[in-house]
């Protein structure tokens, strides 16, 4: 390693600090419901993406995911629309929701107590449920990760799995857990699901069965990338194929949602987030095409919550 490539690594070791990264966070999080906020998604969607492209002889078809997110859920919402978003981190997405749909109940679900603070704090038109979301109600190990807190996740999805592997990196606590059928009691008109659970998909889908057979949403969901096209067990997966089977919805990547009524194979969509990547968010909506099945429940490996209160 050259001289400056070290001096390079240690002031970037000084700069990125847990400390530092909460106060980007912090920062990116009070640019919402300003006016400066439209010119931050400009530059995050549009500008940088541009410059991006224009920098790269191959951009990567991932480069403009984040504005067909956008214009995907501007095409989805109606002013009266509810959305629930379900790992909500600092509410980027909360803060489309409520602008493109003002007349709406909107809920958001965030584990993280810092972060459902600080929701708490800037919508106070909305719901924040600081609880963490599965296929039955009762507590969990939760796993904040100090370093990216936006991949922080259940322990009970992580399968020893994190982005840092350094444990000092890693905070665990109780987190009271519910679903989503629970949180949505009495709600109508919901039109939209985000999920961004970290590998907790198919549980949150399970435990939303009824509300999603009653209400018919369009369900936005990350799925991780793979690293084989072969990839056949997993959240995603399974996620994938209860939204198909069991729902009766079809799954696209935001740009074919926009451009197109073709559906992804099951094959189609573990090759999106193979290399080179294609896609790593999708958008589910119902299939006119396929008969609604009874949702099935799953085996939940969920504490009750009566015998394991959660950490305050």
């Amino acid at each position: 390693m050259r001289s400056g490539d070290a001096s390079l690594t240690c002031e970037r070791m000084v700069l990125e600090t847990p400390v530092t990264r909460r106060l980007a966070l912090r920062l990116k999080h009070e640019i919402l419901q300003t006016p400066f906020e439209p010119a931050a998604i400009f530059a995050a969607t549009r500008l940088v993406p541009w410059l991006r492209s224009g920098l790269d002889h191959s951009p990567s078809p991932l480069t403009f995911e984040s504005l067909h997110i956008e214009r995907a859920i501007g095409r989805i919402l109606t002013p009266a629309m509810t959305c629930i978003d379900v790992g909500a981190h600092i509410g980027r997405y909360l803060s489309t929701f409520t602008r493109l749909a003002p007349q709406g109940a909107h809920i958001a679900i965030e584990p993280t107590p810092w972060k459902a603070a600080w929701l708490k704090q800037k919508f106070k038109s909305a719901k924040i449920v600081a609880a963490a979301l599965a296929d039955t109600s009762g507590t969990q190990q939760f796993v904040e990760d100090v370093n990216a807190p936006a991949f922080s996740k259940l322990h009970l999805v992580a399968n020893g799995k994190y982005l840092n592997e350094d444990p000092r990196s890693l905070k665990r606590y109780e987190v009271p857990v519910e679903t989503l059928d629970a949180v949505t009691v009495g709600l109508s008109k919901i039109g939209l699901i985000k999920l961004d659970v970290e590998g907790a998909e198919h549980l949150v889908l399970q435990g939303g069965a009824e509300t999603i057979a009653r209400n018919k949403p369009a369900i936005l969901f990350e799925a991780g990338a793979v690293a084989s096209r072969h990839a056949q067990e997993g959240s995603s997966e399974t996620a994938y194929f209860f939204l198909t089977e069991k729902l009766g919805y079809k799954v696209q990547t935001p740009l074919q949602f926009l451009i197109s009524h073709n559906a992804l194979t099951f094959e189609q969509f573990v090759g999106a987030r193979s290399y080179p990547f294609t896609a790593l968010n999708f958008i589910a909506t119902p299939d006119e095409s396929v008969s609604l099945r009874q949702p099935l429940r799953r085996q939940s490996q969920i504490r009750p919550l009566a015998e394991n209160p959660a950490t305050p």
